[in-house]
């Protein structure tokens, strides 16, 4: 006796187990050896740490920027870029004032050198604070008002004649 199962189900498993294959693949490419871009990224930016480490001991506190060399005639005149060719790896350890040259082709360290760079200018100076009226009882009117102290007409704008230099 054959067990007849309707076209209608049959349709609705293929569409689901569709269905769940996208989302799977889409959701986790790995799985059929996509990786991602991002990760991929990271991926290398290690394996090239890794193989720099070999030769030189590396700062563990701190992950390098990296670059590469296209335009070496945008960095010849810098001492440490001297012997840099198109293609090079550039480690820059921020924190540490780094600079790493690295050829993998050769799987040599070009150069190292220190990063200088400006330091940030100096904060203006914030401005001294201003006297502010203080708020003392009128003796007049027993009403809250500024103490002639704090008032800024309070102080005379010109001279006594004690302050006025004499002239011979």
């Amino acid at each position: 006796m054959k067990i007849k199962i309707p076209l209608f189900f049959v349709l609705v498993f293929l569409l689901a187990t569709s269905g769940l294959i996208i989302y799977s693949l889409s959701r986790y490419p790995q799985i059929i050896g996509i990786v991602n871009p991002k990760t991929k990224i990271l991926l290398e930016a290690q394996e090239l740490v890794d193989a720099v480490g070999n030769h030189i001991m590396l700062p563990e506190d701190e992950f390098p920027a990296i670059s590469t060399v296209t335009d070496i005639d945008k960095i010849k005149d810098q001492k440490v870029f001297e012997q840099a060719k198109s293609g090079d790896k550039i480690l820059v350890y921020i924190n540490k004032r780094n600079i790493i040259v690295y050829r993998p082709g050769e799987d040599k360290i070009v150069a190292v050198g220190t990063l200088f760079y400006d330091q940030l200018p100096e904060e203006t100076p914030t401005p001294a604070p201003t006297a502010t009226p203080t708020l003392a009882p009128n003796e007049a009117d027993g009403e809250v008002g500024p103490t002639p102290e704090a008032s800024p007409s309070a102080t005379p704008t010109t001279p006594t004649p004690e302050e006025t230099p004499e002239e011979e």
